[in-house]
């Protein structure tokens, strides 16, 4: 089995781009990375996830403990499908470093660190959605998640439910605690998501990671009084009339309607509906108001339909882990537009994984001294 660990500072040990480009060489298939720690050099991260993002088969990511700072977005821009292990957490800030000089030197500096800010941030929002701005927001208060919290905002693809959670002491794994302005997600607030632009729910992913079946969704139906006075305005048999029958039945007043003046498009309408367009008939305003109405209902019948074969086929792929069921209504928007592509682009997706795909070793920080004057 492919696996790399990144379980050390980012920059060090065999937690550096040179040393996962090396192990990825030797690597053909799928590749599953497992990252415990508290991030490191930011120039490293992005080499990292470049490396992980240039592989040419599929990735996974699993946070095992940890992945601050720089571990995060190689965990969450390195991995075509992204984990969580049961207790795990993920945390994003701002840029930062020690550094001196004078205030020219420094004003460059946060120049700099202002755009490598962004250049994080623009990760954060191509995997989760939403603003530069909203993720900036949360760097800037430093914003903890456990592993729900990181799914719901759609860092992660899901949670990696039968993983052994990776012991760790948190003196070692918060190695550069000093830096941070929390210790971890027990100490920091709540993040905040109601600003992000596509707002996750968790029940719908506790069914897909248990393997449980998603609840079915029924379109809505004519009752029997609304189907049988459609049926009466469109002159069609209440017992043997189709969808299809209604549909065709208005496709060909409006056809008529249209080559008509406004002023005879009334009384034309019904005497197609009758059949008989040779004997003028005068109807008041409202039958004409009802007629409109139903024939705004058998449109809605036909969106109905669509719609309804649209969520089933979305939901087998959710069923079988080709989906992810945060991309639900995008998947149904692409049925919509194009059934037969969305359908031969589903069944060309990796299945997302669901079970543990191997295991790590704890990581040692007993001797690791703080860098300082790097980027994190």
């Amino acid at each position: 089995m492919n696996e790399i660990l990144i379980y050390d500072v980012i920059g060090e040990g065999d937690s550096t781009a040179h040393s996962v480009r090396k192990q990825l060489s030797t690597m053909t298939g799928k590749v599953t990375v497992r990252i415990s720690s508290p991030g490191g050099d930011a120039y490293q991260g992005v080499a990292i996830m470049n490396a992980l993002r240039n592989y040419p088969g599929h990735v996974t990511t699993i946070v095992d403990g940890v992945a601050a700072s720089a571990a995060s977005y190689i965990a969450i821009g390195g991995g075509n499908t992204v984990l969580m292990a049961p207790n795990s957490e993920l945390m994003i800030h701002e840029a930062f470093r020690t550094a001196n000089g004078n205030a020219t030197q420094l004003e460059k500096l946060a120049a700099d660190l202002d755009r490598v800010s962004a250049n994080i941030a623009s990760i954060y929002a191509e995997k989760a959605g939403g603003t530069l701005d909203q993720w900036r927001a949360l760097m800037r208060e430093e914003t903890w998640f456990s592993a729900r919290e990181a799914v719901e905002a759609g860092l992660a693809n899901g949670i990696n439910q039968h993983a052994t959670p990776v012991a760790h002491n948190d003196a070692k794994v918060y190695a550069l605690a000093q830096n941070y302005r929390y210790t971890g997600r027990d100490n920091a607030p709540k993040p905040n998501l109601t600003q992000l632009r596509r707002s996750r729910t968790m029940g719908i992913f506790d069914n897909f990671s248990r393997n449980e079946t998603t609840p079915e969704t029924t379109a809505p139906s004519f009752e029997e009084g609304q189907w049988e006075e459609l049926a009466s305005l469109l002159n069609l048999d209440v017992e043997s009339a189709t969808i299809n029958d209604v549909i065709t039945t208005i496709k060909d007043i409006i056809a008529a309607g249209k080559k008509l003046s406004e002023s005879t498009q009334e009384e034309a309408a019904l005497n197609i509906l009758n059949h008989a367009a040779e004997a003028p008939v005068t109807v008041d305003r409202r039958v004409w108001r009802e007629m409109q109405e139903a024939i705004h209902r058998g449109v809605t019948a036909r969106d109905q339909d669509d719609r309804l074969a649209a969520e089933q086929v979305v939901n087998q792929a959710i069923r079988i882990g080709k989906v992810s069921p945060t991309q639900r209504e995008d998947w149904i928007k692409s049925y919509l537009n194009d059934p037969d592509n969305t359908v031969r682009a589903i069944n060309r997706r990796e299945e997302i994984p669901r079970v543990e795909t191997g295991h790590g070793r704890s990581p040692d920080w007993e001797n690791n001294d703080t860098p300082q004057g790097w980027v994190r």
